[in-house]
């Protein structure tokens, strides 16, 4: 790592791989380290970003409580002072010599990105000193600018972008014609172009990601605050949602959090039409209240095949939240231990009801399937759910 934007993608990768209490948790979100570190939502956000270097303090705490052990987080610390010494050497080279100067300005524009940007630019008479494009391209009006970038192939444009105040390229990238920005969203680094979509406007911003394959805008989005991303899905067009909510590039923590942009109606015919494993892990990935509301709109037949995909944990979980009557018919096709993975989350009481809706045999091959301790306390409902009378217990 020798710059600021290499370190944020660490920061944000080591975010998203942190150990959870279950492999179905989401990962880690901002809110929950910022409680877990004390320093600010905005203060690790900025460290994520790539626009500012963390202190020493911000980046102990985020390797820490991310779950990196303490014989490895001076490693950490050491990147970011690495980072940190190469941006002091950088600036330093920014301030040549007079005889420097003179050869650079002599050096014809290599076949390099930045070598053919700076020929685009010095064909249209832009004064870029001493090589530094950034400087100069924030000093052109935006639309110039990405007139000017549209002359360039995509590499030396991405790196114009890249060089620019990360502002005013959003800006430029407004300015561009949508397939074009849509080619150099798609060729920058994903850090970069989830910085830039939140700080266009809205409207262009979603035009532009419509033109973006899914497995290309699944990356930014991940990057992106989770609000941020948020904001721009919910009014992207429908079909255009849905088929990147079912495409397996996106995460299923980040497909669960999106889902809930869609309106009801759409989000039910979308559950309805998504290939059981990605059904599967969406479902597993949300909280089980939403989640059991989401199964019970489908036939019998799909709740089983779903829960037969899901981790019995996770199965059981959303099994405690369903209606009665699903549930009782879940068992009812459930063989003896399968009906007991799928009540291990649902209480005593309810789960004595829900046996007493049973043949014998089949209530006491489930009986039979659960734990002593838990077999004891069903027990103890079990006959007066089956007369119908309240339990004593």
């Amino acid at each position: 790592m020798t710059t600021v934007v290499q370190l944020a993608r660490n920061l944000v990768l080591l975010r998203l791989t942190a150990p959870r209490s279950s492999a179905l948790d989401d990962p880690l979100t901002l809110r929950e380290l910022s409680e877990m570190t004390g320093i600010p939502r905005s203060t690790l956000g900025n460290a994520e970003s790539g626009r500012v270097l963390p202190r020493v303090r911000v980046v102990y705490k985020f390797a820490e409580q991310c779950g990196v052990p303490t014989v490895e987080i001076a490693k950490w610390i050491d990147a970011r002072n690495r980072v940190a010494a190469a941006a002091r050497h950088r600036r330093r080279l920014q301030y040549p010599s007079v005889a420097e100067v003179a050869e650079r300005l002599a050096t014809p524009a290599d076949g390099s990105p930045k070598g053919k940007a700076l020929a685009v630019l010095s064909a249209r008479s832009v004064l870029v000193a001493d090589g530094r494009l950034g400087p100069a391209l924030d000093a052109v009006p935006p639309a110039l600018c990405a007139g000017y970038l549209a002359e360039m192939d995509t590499v030396a444009a991405v790196e114009c972008l890249h060089a620019m105040s990360t502002s005013h390229a959003a800006l430029c990238l407004e300015e561009m014609e949508t397939g074009a920005a849509a080619a150099l969203l798609q060729c920058e680094d994903p850090a970069m172009a989830a910085e830039h979509l939140p700080l266009m406007q809205a409207h262009k911003a979603r035009l532009i990601m419509s033109e973006v394959p899914f497995s290309a805008a699944a990356k930014p989005l991940i990057m992106m605050p989770r609000h941020d991303a948020e904001a721009l899905v919910s009014k992207m067009p429908i079909p255009w949602t849905s088929a990147l909510l079912a495409n397996a590039a996106v995460p299923v923590s980040l497909a669960a959090d999106l889902f809930f942009t869609l309106e009801l109606g759409r989000s039910l015919q979308l559950i309805a039409t998504l290939p059981m494993p990605r059904l599967t892990g969406l479902l597993a990935a949300m909280d089980p209240d939403p989640a059991a509301g989401f199964l019970g709109r489908l036939d019998l037949r799909q709740i089983q095949a779903v829960m037969a995909e899901m981790a019995p944990a996770r199965a059981a979980k959303i099994f405690a939240h369903l209606p009665e009557k699903q549930a009782a018919q879940i068992l009812a096709a459930a063989s003896g231990e399968g009906g007991a993975a799928l009540l291990a989350e649902t209480p005593s009481n309810t789960t004595a009801e829900l046996l007493a809706e049973l043949g014998r045999d089949h209530r006491d091959a489930i009986l039979a399937a659960l734990p002593p301790r838990e077999r004891k306390l069903v027990d103890g409902h079990i006959v007066p759910a089956l007369i119908g009378q309240p339990s004593s217990a």
